[in-house]
């Protein structure tokens, strides 16, 4: 009986993945970014080596950041990571480990991620991934991706950004089934010295295209607050951010319509340089 108990909550766990993973839920996150409608193409800093590798080439100091998300929360999905950020005189190298899931199921992603100024207004960032798919009583499989993106700030007022994961359509061990490609471009404007506006789109293969747009409203250097809209599957989201000295903490919660809240938990840290 409990054989068959654990067997049925498998069954459930692997569709309910499925699922999250069709429905785009499951890509790497940081609580800023989650916060703001997860347009991702336009990410800068420590946590663009999980959402735009280009924007790595920002990072002027070592730096590294922890991150914790409960998917959509009482439903036992976690997601952890870790990353780490390493400027050097050819560019800026980054880290990243995450794991996803549950005790019967579990994702785990090593990246190791490059970005660089390739002029001025212009950055470029590539990541490999070493992925790891494991169920206890079934066994693992690994496999790798690559993914990459490009930043371009055309003036001081905009950036914009795109992203393409898994750019080498890698296939998944023993299956003809590849990997996701997800595209992702937008752009931030910064309409004045205290406000964001954020926009985007996001199309994974086979998938409805999801808008995305998004809002940081700066009180004063220390604290932030975020907002953001996802139209596929619909999504809601907010966040706070409180920076103190080196250290900058950001809180976010993200509603969906079919399994609802995600909170979610980031804390960097960068030396002084």
């Amino acid at each position: 009986m409990k054989r068959l108990i654990k067997i049925g909550l498998f069954i459930y766990l692997a569709c309910l993945v499925s699922f999250v993973c069709s429905a785009q839920q499951w890509t790497s996150s940081d609580a800023v970014s989650e916060a703001s409608g997860r347009i991702n193409a336009v990410s800068t800093g420590i946590y663009s080596a999980l959402q735009n590798q280009a924007g790595l080439a920002g990072v002027e100091s070592f730096s590294f950041s922890l991150n914790a998300l409960s998917r959509f929360a009482g439903l036992g999905l976690n997601d952890v990571s870790m990353i780490t950020a390493l400027p050097s005189k050819s560019g800026v190298f980054g880290l990243d480990i995450q794991q996803f899931g549950y005790q019967l199921y579990r994702e785990s992603k090593f990246g190791l991620a490059y970005g660089r100024n390739l002029a001025k207004s212009l950055s470029i960032g590539l990541q490999l991934n070493y992925l790891r798919q494991s169920i206890p009583e079934y066994g693992s499989t690994n496999g790798l991706t690559a993914e990459g993106g490009l930043l371009y700030h055309p003036s001081d007022l905009w950036l914009i950004g795109i992203h393409l994961y898994n750019i080498s359509f890698s296939k998944k061990p023993f299956s003809s089934e590849i990997y996701p490609v997800r595209f992702s471009a937008g752009f931030k404007y910064s309409s004045s010295a205290s406000l964001d506006l954020l926009a985007g789109i996001e199309k994974e293969l086979s998938y409805p295209l999801s808008f995305r747009t998004g809002a940081v409203y700066r009180f004063n250097k220390k604290i932030f607050l975020r907002t953001g809209l996802i139209s596929y599957p619909f999504e809601w989201s907010f966040g706070l951010g409180y920076s103190i000295g080196q250290w900058h903490i950001d809180a976010s919660t993200s509603y969906h319509q079919w399994l609802g809240i995600s909170p979610m938990l980031s804390l960097s840290y960068a030396t002084k340089k």
